[in-house]
């Protein structure tokens, strides 16, 4: 029996009678998106009003440093985990052998 079976004969699957969900809705995911930019918009402006005590130079160099950072932090750790990734990955029926 494949997912999409035992969602419909339990009740989790869109056929009829039951509604589309949230996501399923492309103005709920837009809104979602334009929530979130200016969320991170009104963050970052209203960051710049706090005063921070740097450790180093660099943290105070420019505005948005720790976003930038944090958005940097993040791509190291996706690139990290794809490449461990092909490092650590099995064949699909590796235990079966």
């Amino acid at each position: 029996m494949s997912g999409h079976d035992h969602d419909q004969e339990h009740g989790h699957g869109h056929g009829e009678g039951h509604p589309p969900g949230w996501f399923e809705n492309p103005k709920n995911v837009d809104r979602l998106f334009y929530a979130l930019l200016i969320t991170c918009v009104g963050l970052l402006i209203g960051g710049e009003f706090i005063h921070k005590h740097a450790d180093f130079e660099i943290e105070g160099a420019f505005p948005g440093f720790y976003a930038l950072f944090g958005f940097l932090a993040y791509c190291g750790i996706i690139t990290g985990a794809v490449m461990l990734r092909t490092v650590l990955q099995r064949e699909e029926d590796y235990y079966d052998e």
